[in-house]
């Protein structure tokens, strides 16, 4: 157990439970829904809002963009379908998502659910599990990161935070946060087995989980687990998890007769390879200048986001929070990998760790710290919402 954080087993009760977590974050996503809207709204009406073709009304449909599709597709369709003729590579997503949105969509549209039905099962899965994720985050703010992070900055950041607009689409961030929060909270309470359960659940929805199980590990060795002799079937234990993420490369491979079909259909479908650090910090930086002006401008938000990360290595490290920087420090090598510095700010909302500095940034009492920190969350939060509205490359 670190310094900073106290026992949970031996803890009292948090004044207002759980309710009041849900208070708190509840009023951030009852805000953060009604500004998107409102947003999508004007800048429909103003024509500066590209319209979307599913057969929905409005705003159902209003921020179905980019890997929205994809997501959607796989959802209605299933893998290995085609978009105008040629190969979408749905098979870059990890299918947790995608299978509980047809879930849900089947409830009224059938095991195979048209493309509109898919829409809205995808969104209202989205939503509810950013509330859920909010909640978790307010608790841990509430919980362990007294005086360092006021719970409401901790559901402002993400809910309403620079990329927080990717949780009104039906994308991945909000339900795989949701799940690695929970591995987290859950391990911290030592409640183990489900702990390993929310990884597994995690590392369906995106590759990322993964990473999940050396954060783990970290928390195995440090805290002191009840049972030493036990210690070691707690190790082992950590490879249950992958099973999840296995058995779709599994399945993908099966298909196709390519063992790293993955790999490949990153490489097709995004470009996504590997370099040096230098040559991608070379390339980005060539980027920014050699592309449209939407491009760059994201281009340059990812160097934004790589200070941002090392300051939140940084933080974590003060706070000897050795867990969270492991984690932190495997998603950030993750997204070093080439050709260029691609979506450290989206992957930044689904890094909780993240989340919580940039929450502890808002919490200062420098007041104009904190006021800077909010102003440049809020100008970057509306500029990708024109973005992602325009249809512009955002994230």
């Amino acid at each position: 157990m670190t310094a900073s954080t106290p026992d949970p087993a031996t803890a009292p009760p948090l004044a207002g439970g759980w309710r009041r977590d849900l208070r708190i974050a509840g009023l951030w996503w009852l805000i953060s829904r009604a500004v998107y809207l409102l947003a999508a709204l004007v800048l429909g009406w103003t024509g500066h809002a590209t319209p979307r073709q599913v057969g929905l009304p409005w705003p159902v449909d209003a921020y179905q963009r980019f890997d929205a599709g994809h997501l959607m597709r796989i959802a209605s369709e299933g893998y290995f379908a085609f978009d105008s003729g040629h190969p979408a590579y749905d098979e870059a997503f990890f299918p947790g998502y995608p299978m509980l949105t047809r879930a849900l969509a089947s409830i009224w549209g059938g095991w195979h659910p048209p493309l509109a039905a898919a829409v809205v099962a995808g969104t209202i899965v989205a939503w509810l599990a950013a509330l859920a994720a909010g909640v978790l985050l307010v608790r841990i703010a509430r919980e362990f990161l007294t005086g360092h992070v006021r719970p409401h900055a901790a559901a402002g950041a993400f809910l309403l935070g620079p990329y927080s607009v990717f949780l009104m689409t039906p994308y991945t961030e909000g339900l795989f946060t949701l799940c690695a929060l929970a591995c987290w909270y859950l391990a911290m309470h030592r409640r183990w087995n489900w702990a390993l359960v929310a990884a597994a659940a995690a590392g369906i929805v995106r590759v990322n989980g993964v990473f999940l199980l050396p954060m783990l590990l970290v928390m195995i060795l440090s805290q002191g687990w009840p049972h030493p002799n036990r210690s070691w079937w707690r190790v082992l234990s950590l490879a249950l998890p992958l099973a999840a993420p296995l058995g779709y490369l599994g399945y993908l491979w099966a298909s196709t007769g390519d063992p790293l079909y993955w790999l490949h259909v990153q490489e097709q479908g995004w470009g996504r390879g590997s370099a040096p650090i230098w040559q991608v910090v070379i390339n980005s930086i060539e980027h920014i200048f050699s592309a449209q002006w939407y491009i760059g401008y994201q281009q340059v938000l990812e160097f934004v986001f790589l200070a941002i990360f090392l300051a939140t290595l940084w933080w974590c490290w003060r706070l000897r929070r050795y867990d969270w920087l492991v984690f932190v420090a495997i998603t950030l090598v993750s997204l070093c990998r080439g050709p260029v510095f691609l979506s450290l700010p989206r992957n930044g909302l689904d890094c909780f760790p993240v989340m919580l500095a940039m929450a502890a940034a808002f919490s200062t009492t420098h007041r104009w710290r904190r006021w800077s920190a909010i102003t440049a969350s809020a100008a970057v939060a509306a500029v990708n919402t024109f973005t992602l509205l325009r249809d512009y490359w955002t994230g």
